[in-house]
């Protein structure tokens, strides 16, 4: 009688173990999905390991919290301008893995239903400038943003933290006061076998180098000239003469703007176009 009861006692106990046991286990494999990298509510979003999340999944959660972060929604009517990622110690600088972001990211958006329109090569490497530690867009890039009727622009930078980890910040800025909507910083680990997506690439300073060619009168523009005449437009707009569409139309309502900015300044007569009227109204714009 008593070892039988030591037996059940026994075997009560072993049973209790191993439910105790099963229970943690299935625990630990329920906490397992809940912790997914499928789920990016249950990720680490600020840093990313390439040898363990595939680059697109890792773009996808580049735009989910992009999306997330906005302080107000957009109008996914009007366009939005994405440019590549540059190097924050050389703006002439970008490489393989920043040019996939980009692509990326506009592909992301353009799946969310937003119009994306990508700034070519060539007037990338005047996106941004450094302005007293921020970031502010340079005149070029708001030339773009009036002539395209853009609401936002979406603008990154990098910087290697160590030989393999680069430190990634993205930012969507407003065309209408140069304030940010959203932004996003993370870090990203790159393996050894993506080392070629690192390596720096240098992009031709197109536009800084013909800085001050308008002022100069190196440039002439000419009315005749749709996009010289779009160029004196913006000026216009942006001293608050023009109220048009930036068109190319050298019409009654650029030619108004004209003089009014003629009469204010004391060039005469005050309806033609010419090469002083052109240096003024560039002065110091240093285009």
């Amino acid at each position: 009688m008593i070892n039988f009861y030591k037996i059940n006692l026994k075997t009560i106990l072993i049973l209790l173990f191993l439910s105790l046991f099963i229970y943690n286990i299935k625990n630990v494999f329920s906490l397992t999905t809940y912790l997914d990298y499928s789920d990016p509510q249950f990720i680490n979003i600020n840093y990313f390991d390439l040898g363990e999340v595939d680059i697109n999944r890792v773009i996808e959660l580049i735009g989910i919290q992009l999306e997330n972060n906005m302080a107000y929604n957009i109008d996914p009517y009007k366009p939005i301008l994405i440019s590549t990622l540059v190097n924050l110690n050389d703006f002439n600088e970008t490489c393989e893995l920043a040019r996939i972001i980009k692509e990326g990211l506009s592909y992301y958006f353009i799946k969310k239903g937003y119009r994306i329109k990508e700034i070519r090569l060539r007037k990338d490497s005047v996106l941004i400038k450094k302005n007293r530690g921020e970031f502010a867009l340079t005149r070029d890039i708001k030339l773009l943003l009036k002539e395209y009727n853009t609401q936002s622009l979406i603008v990154g930078t990098y910087i290697p933290i160590s030989q393999r980890e680069f430190f990634i910040s993205l930012k969507i800025i407003s065309n209408i006061d140069n304030g940010g909507i959203s932004s996003f910083i993370f870090t990203i680990h790159i393996p050894r076998k993506y080392i070629k997506l690192i390596l720096p690439q240098y992009i031709k300073p197109a536009i800084e180098e013909k800085k001050g060619e308008i002022e100069k009168g190196k440039r002439i523009l000419k009315k005749e000239n749709k996009e010289d005449v779009k160029i004196v437009q913006a000026r216009l707009k942006e001293l608050g003469l023009y109220d048009g569409k930036i068109d190319g139309i050298w019409g009654k309502r650029t030619q108004r703007a004209l003089e009014l900015f003629k009469k204010a300044v004391g060039i005469k007569p005050e309806n033609t176009w010419d090469l002083q009227t052109q240096k003024r109204l560039f002065k110091g714009t240093n285009m």
